[in-house]
């Protein structure tokens, strides 16, 4: 109870508004685990799509690396992706004569919600590197069904998630 009490106080510190964990065959008859984690950063007093031009490179001509522009239903987006160390849970560093981290894929969808200082930020993690390609179409996949839109407003149903605090909006918190 306590692991779960941990990464809910993580999630909710995170701004997440949703984590979902995949268990997907791997190609070898094995099974690999993902993670997909939809959150919301905020840039006060900054316009969020400033800060992802600026990732773009628009203010230094020089464009991060793996970062791309998207064209989504919702508005622009970029996708960044990454390979990058992770520790594994359990192990010490001199354990199984290896260190304690193992190398994972990580993609990101970064997208400016209008109107605010705000960017939703769609995230896949998975330790299968070699599965990179199908798990990139995943996350393509789930940012092209991102919408700012309230599906209750055609019918005129109020939207009583958004009359509280910040706090009663994540499920996590």
């Amino acid at each position: 109870m306590q692991f779960y009490a941990g990464i809910v106080t993580l999630l909710n510190g995170q701004q997440a508004q949703g984590c979902a964990i995949g268990l997907l065959p791997d190609g070898d008859g094995d099974f690999t685990s993902s993670v997909l984690t939809v959150s919301t950063v905020t840039f006060p007093g900054i316009s969020p799509r400033l800060v992802l031009a600026d990732l773009m490179g628009a203010t230094s001509g020089k464009m991060q690396e793996g970062l791309r522009p998207m064209e989504l239903p919702c508005g622009p987006g970029f996708l960044m992706e990454r390979t990058r160390s992770a520790p594994i849970p359990g192990r010490a560093d001199n354990e199984a004569g290896g260190p304690s981290d193992g190398r994972v894929w990580q993609g990101t969808v970064a997208v400016p919600v209008s109107g605010s200082h705000s960017i939703v930020m769609v995230q896949l993690v998975t330790a299968a590197r070699d599965l990179a390609d199908n798990y990139r179409d995943i996350l393509r996949g789930v940012a092209y069904t991102l919408t700012f839109n309230d599906p209750n407003a055609d019918q005129g149903i109020a939207d009583e998630r958004h009359t509280g605090s910040d706090d009663t909006t994540s499920p996590f918190g």
